[in-house]
């Protein structure tokens, strides 16, 4: 929390001037209220000993009287007059009763009642001293005390009986002198702490218990003072004053309320209080005028460095008016010659910031414009540059890389540290060509890496920079391929041709060993007449031997190798002709008696054992096509599909190819369909990707159905898709344009 420094102030002249002040009024009512209750306490103690003392005096007195009776009773009726000379001295004495040593009352005098002669005296103590007990009277229940004197004869010292007294305790307190008992309360309890005098005849009446009090307790453990303050029976706080009345079973309590005893020192408080009032409001006051004096300047200054700090400048503080001049007026002045000056170096900045932002922002757009990545990295390989293609081919934005590892962001670059820490050791650019990786498809990529080290101003660290060369090392690849294909076509022209003419003349030669042995020749029968041969026999022999049935064999084997050559010639000779209308029929029959005949698929799969059904469309017109080019893609999908079907292995279900050809709007349209193992979506949708394959190494390169794609998409304009599912074949789609130009 942020306190002002007005408030600072305020609060310390609060603090300074006023809490000596309000220390010493707290001191000095608490002294007040401690003097006035050890006063209060004195004055009760003093009050209550008063009350004690004049009481035993009182009972003194009836004693003497009742001993000066005493001494001259004889125990018998005649001691009547006796008895009213000592009732008349004392009202206290409520009754007198001399009994005899049986207990029995020979003379009585009773304030409110007759006691006859011979009526037994109650509780009569045998061994009855000046100190007696507290009871209460039959008829009003007011507390007595009973006093026991023997009675006893001077000639013989034995003996005659007892006086017996009952001093009215209500009487003895009438007796008390008035003073005592101004400002408080005063009562007598008995020894048990019961009531048994007290202003409030209902608390004798009650013979209420008082044993629970604090003084009480402490006169009940032998102490002859008790001095506290508690709560009285009435529910107010008082000061309480014990005392004990010596040679008598009573205590006297004065209670004093706490409201009047601290009424002295309640009116001096507030008097003080009032007093420290005056003096706080006057020397508020007087320290809101100080503080305002000093701290308006200092809350202007403090306002003008907050808007200096959020970047204001655009204003000058206004001066204060004094009559005399300050050091706060000069700080005003300063500060406003350090606003002009900041005023100055902020437009140089702001003009220094705007060509170095200028000039950023166009390294930038060089750097983001470029195609490559560019990572820049420290010696500790924490990425400090990352260009917009870094963004584009890793999906991570540059805020998210900056201070990251290079291998956290590009794993595959993880293993060039070891070339950026020897292109800054070394001080040259360090390049690798062709790196192979994956990228997270599963795609095998390749990039060109070229390392250029930084070191400027003692920091170390090498600019990265990943060129993707996957599409020219897949060109080049093709192009290799395409060669590998023209040097295997040329190959297979030549092979075809050394084959056609030594298979001409075994056809030619063949031709004319048959029409040599036939009988209806004048120069066969001639020649046998010759040699003594009769062409008949010829005949019957070769047919017998079967020799007839080799040479059509040979014939009918020589046309077969003869047809398959014309068609490697026709697939392997350069087309100069061009898209032509072609019988898709005839040109799909070519190329299965082409694939039936190929070594390797004859040789690997036995193409004749793959049932071919063909469901060729009659009305299809013919297609304008590259016969060669689409003989090569029909012959690709016939191959994989064979390899497919063989590995499915499953011999219960025969291979079976499906050849349909038909019209489909302004299109022809080739269906291939087989019955392997299918394909996966993911696998489908990357089919036609240049190097992809299926296959084990070594087993393919993954170009032959790209560039099949290639051939219908680009030469024909026509589309080539797929329809596959795992375990339910693949159907290929050719489709062509039936019109040269439709797309």
């Amino acid at each position: 929390m942020r306190v002002r420094i007005s408030h600072k102030l305020l609060a310390g002249f609060l603090i300074v001037g006023l809490l000596p002040v309000a220390l010493g009024v707290l001191f000095f009512s608490r002294q007040l209220a401690s003097y006035e209750a050890v006063s209060a306490g004195r004055i009760a103690r003093v009050d209550a000993q008063r009350a004690a003392d004049r009481l035993q005096l009182r009972v003194s007195a009836i004693l003497d009287a009742l001993e000066f009776a005493r001494r001259r009773l004889h125990v018998e009726a005649a001691d009547q007059d006796i008895l009213q000379w000592a009732y008349d001295q004392h009202p206290e004495l409520l009754k007198l009763t001399v009994a005899d040593d049986q207990g029995r009352t020979i003379a009585s005098l009773f304030r409110f009642g007759y006691t006859p002669q011979g009526e037994p005296v109650p509780d009569l103590a045998a061994d009855a001293g000046r100190a007696g007990s507290i009871t209460f009277s039959q008829w009003n229940l007011e507390p007595q005390l009973e006093l026991y004197l023997p009675v006893i004869d001077l000639a013989s010292g034995e003996r005659k009986g007892t006086l017996h007294a009952e001093v009215s305790l209500k009487g003895l307190f009438a007796e008390l002198p008035g003073d005592v008992a101004d400002g408080g309360t005063l009562y007598i309890l008995d020894q048990q702490g019961r009531v048994v005098s007290h202003p409030d005849i209902s608390q004798v009446l009650e013979a209420r218990d008082m044993s629970t009090l604090e003084v009480v307790r402490v006169l009940q453990r032998g102490d002859r003072m008790a001095h506290a303050e508690y709560v009285d029976t009435g529910g107010k706080d008082v000061l309480g004053t014990g005392v004990k009345v010596p040679d008598l079973p009573l205590y006297i309590i004065k209670e004093l309320p706490v409201e009047q005893a601290f009424a002295l020192s309640r009116d001096l408080s507030r008097g003080l209080y009032m007093v420290f009032g005056i003096a706080a409001l006057l020397l508020l006051v007087m320290a809101v005028f100080v503080t305002r004096a000093i701290t308006r300047p200092l809350e202007r200054l403090e306002h003008g460095t907050r808007r200096v700090a959020k970047g204001e400048l655009n204003f000058t503080l206004s001066e204060t008016r004094q009559l005399l001049p300050d050091e706060l007026g000069d700080l005003a002045v300063r500060f406003n010659a350090m606003v002009e000056a900041l005023q100055t170096d902020k437009r140089s900045r702001e003009e220094a910031e705007k060509e170095l932002l200028k000039l950023r922002n166009y390294l930038s757009n060089i750097i983001d414009s470029m195609p490559s990545i560019l990572v820049g990295v420290d010696a500790k390989a924490r990425v400090t540059q990352w260009n917009l293609e870094a963004e584009k081919r890793t999906g991570i934005a540059s805020s998210q890389a900056i201070g990251k590892t290079l291998s956290d962001l590009l794993p595959q670059l993880a293993r060039e540290m070891d070339k950026v820490h020897q292109a800054i050791r070394e001080r040259r650019a360090i390049s690798d060509d062709k790196v192979a990786f994956k990228r997270e498809e599963g795609e095998l990529a390749y990039s060109d890496i070229t390392i250029y080290p930084l070191i400027t101003n003692g920091v170390e660290g090498a600019v990265i920079r990943v060129d993707d060369v996957t599409e020219r090392v897949r060109i080049e690849e093709m192009m290799i391929q395409s060669e590998k294909m023209l040097m295997v076509g040329g190959l297979a022209a030549g092979m075809a041709h050394e084959i056609n003419n030594p298979l001409a003349g075994i056809l030619q030669n063949i031709q004319v060993m048959r029409n040599r042995m036939q009988e209806g020749l004048e120069q066969n029968r001639r020649v046998a007449e010759e040699c003594g041969v009769d062409m008949t026999d010829i005949g019957c022999y070769m047919e017998r031997r079967g020799l007839l049935a080799m040479i059509e064999a040979v014939l009918e084997s020589g046309a077969r190798a003869s047809h398959i050559v014309t068609n490697m010639l026709n697939f392997s000779r350069k087309s100069d002709v061009g898209i032509e209308p072609q019988d898709t029929a005839a040109l799909l029959d070519r190329t299965l008696e082409l694939a039936a005949n190929d070594y390797d698929l004859k040789k690997r799969y036995d193409f004749r054992r793959i049932e071919i059904q063909r469901d060729y469309d009659p009305d299809l017109p013919l297609v304008p096509c590259d016969a060669t080019k689409l003989q090569q893609v029909v012959l690709n999908l016939l191959k994989n599909g064979a390899q497919a079907m063989m590995e499915r292995g499953d011999a219960d279900q025969p291979h079976r190819f499906i050849i349909r050809t038909r019209q489909n709007g302004n299109w022809a349209q080739i269906d291939i369909e087989d019955n392997g193992p299918g394909m996966d979506e993911a696998v489908s949708k990357r089919i036609f990707e240049p190097f992809f394959t299926t296959k084990g190494v070594g087993s393919g390169t993954g170009l032959g159905l790209s560039v099949s794609y290639f051939i219908i998409h680009e030469n024909h304009s026509g589309t080539l898709t797929v329809a596959s599912e795992p375990g339910a074949g693949s159907c290929f789609v050719i489709r062509l344009p039936l019109q040269q130009g439709e797309v």
